[in-house]
């Protein structure tokens, strides 16, 4: 008989959690489970057909704003009584602490993955999580960083176990193509030094240092063309610094991307500015898709990338001027080769969607 598994989060739209949703659901059967999903806000529902094409029910519990959410915590516990599964599975803090209520007052167990350190949430956020900590059958951390941000700020509930984020890193494999096409679309020649990034465009990804690094390296790189993959709150504003560095002519906005990987195969660099992460799903595809990175050490991306070996690691103390000099580095198609190679193997040998979801599984049978 397989585990009926029901996940909870706050939205389907495109982001490194809600894929990871898309991802296990592909698999679950092979591993003899049955994924299914809840989720509140109606305007982001952009993965919502990748599931149901992978065999999920996707049941809407229509809100507005996270108060609302918490609203709606009668109406999750009517659909637990309804569907009964074997656990419920919360991501991301405020569907956790309605679906820990939902899962008492039902007795479902309930298991909680938190993918990203606590310190990029609103304290009051972090407060109504704790007051709901200890309603939960397993803690799940993406990263050592993120299970450490727990213990340092959650009392009670069970001791976070860390299971990294995984992706079929078959699906990335460069496709040279599709980069050509890629970068024709963009208006970039075959000959530019391209830089890019995938990510939403909000405070957490400092995309405005971003911009900075790119003017540096185009100053002394005319060959330099940036792409920025994603969207954001703070778009019109980076597209305002954009122009105010002069950087029209090479830097393209290109937006939210169903399928992001022709861009990421277009791209000789991929960096990334964040100021906080817990595993990004988007370092582990540039990776995928053998890309060689500059990354920012910050959450758990030291947990993967090694530096000067399958990447370029900044840290925080770092000025733009050392970001700079590790994107021109790799200007030599050897050396980006080297990196990029080493970065696939890594994925391919540590990150795999299967051995993600095999972890899952064990915990979501200990947890019945």
């Amino acid at each position: 008989m397989r585990l009926r598994v029901l996940h909870v989060i706050k939205s389907l739209g495109l982001g490194g959690a809600e894929s990871l949703l898309v991802d296990g659901a592909r698999v679950a059967h092979s591993l003899g489970m049955h994924h299914d999903v809840v989720s509140f806000l109606p305007w982001k529902d952009a993965l919502i057909p990748a599931l149901r094409e992978a065999g999920a029910d996707v049941t809407l519990i229509e809100a507005r704003s996270s108060a609302g959410i918490v609203a709606a915590t009668d109406k999750l516990v009517s659909l637990l009584r309804r569907r009964r599964p074997d656990v419920v599975h919360a991501h991301l803090p405020i569907a956790g602490v309605v679906a820990r209520v939902a899962c008492a007052l039902t007795r479902t167990p309930c298991v909680y993955t938190e993918h990203n350190v606590l310190e990029r949430y609103h304290p009051l956020t972090v407060a109504l999580a704790q007051s709901t900590w200890p309603l939960q059958k397993a803690v799940i951390a993406c990263s050592v960083e993120v299970a450490r941000s727990i213990e340092l700020r959650m009392r009670g509930g069970p001791t976070p176990v860390v299971v990294r984020n995984g992706i079929p890193g078959a699906h990335f494999a460069f496709d040279d193509a599709a980069a050509r096409r890629c970068r024709r679309e963009l208006g970039f020649d075959d000959d530019a030094f391209v830089v890019g990034t995938l990510s939403v465009h909000r405070t957490q990804k400092a995309l405005d240092r971003w911009l900075d690094v790119a003017a540096a390296v185009r100053q002394r790189q005319p060959r330099a063309r940036f792409v920025l993959v994603g969207d954001g709150p703070l778009r019109c504003a980076l597209e305002a610094k954009s122009r105010s560095l002069g950087l029209d002519d090479v830097v393209v906005f290109a937006g939210l991307q169903p399928d992001p990987r022709p861009f990421l195969w277009a791209m000789d660099v991929f960096l990334s500015t964040s100021l906080f992460e817990g595993l990004p799903l988007a370092l582990l595809e540039a990776m995928a898709a053998s890309r060689a990175v500059v990354v920012t050490a910050v959450g758990g991306i030291a947990e993967v990338v090694v530096d000067g070996d399958n990447g370029s690691l900044l840290h925080a103390q770092d000025g733009a001027a050392r970001a700079v000099a590790a994107v021109l580095a790799l200007e030599d198609p050897a050396e980006r080769a080297r990196r990029g190679e080493r970065a696939r193997q890594t994925v391919i040998e540590r990150f795999g969607t299967i051995g993600m979801q095999s972890q899952l599984a064990s915990i979501y049978r200990s947890s019945v």
